[in-house]
């Protein structure tokens, strides 16, 4: 079995990319308790014009968040990781900064813990994704207004998720 996050994936990925959206020096938060996801999407990130800083548990990021708070422009948060959730660590960040704009990332999560946090999210990425679909989804919420409210999905109960659409921009952030 391949494994998705192999150099030679984000080699192959980084030849066909040019026609991706690249930042400006804006700090993304990398929150994931895998070192081999990190690395990769930190190394994404920087090739195309992000400054990436990491941590490894939801303790760590709201700690670093705290200290940089007027240099992160967004954070990527995987859901599932030790010592603190990134449920968890997204309700103590909403609760303290509201205009937090957050992506939450996951290979694996129950829909109703995933709806404790989706209504102060503004999108989800699903494990294993491609640097592409990383910088559309990051540029997307990044062009989104400050203040704009999160968006409300809507599940049935068989509903698998992995993708949905923002309301106004018409990007895929989840699909079914």
């Amino acid at each position: 079995m391949s494994n998705t996050y192999s150099s030679e994936t984000i080699t192959e990925e980084r030849k066909a990319i040019g026609n991706y959206p690249e930042g400006h020096g804006e700090w993304i938060l990398v929150v994931d308790d895998d070192a081999a996801i990190r690395e990769i999407t930190c190394s994404i990130l920087d090739t195309h014009g992000y400054r990436a800083i990491t941590a490894c548990n939801g303790a760590d990021a709201i700690a670093i968040y705290k200290e940089n708070r007027d240099k992160i422009s967004a954070i990527l948060m995987d859901m599932i990781m030790p010592i603190m959730d990134g449920i968890e660590s997204i309700q103590v960040l909403i609760k303290d900064y509201p205009a937090v704009k957050i992506i939450a990332v996951s290979g694996l999560i129950k829909k109703d813990r995933l709806l404790e946090v989706i209504n102060h999210v503004q999108a989800f990425l699903p494990k294993p994704y491609t640097a592409g679909r990383l910088l559309d989804i990051l540029h997307e919420v990044l062009c989104t207004e400050e203040n704009m409210p999160a968006f409300t999905p809507h599940f049935s109960d068989s509903t698998n998720i992995s993708c949905m659409t923002l309301p106004s921009s018409g990007t895929p952030l989840f699909s079914r």
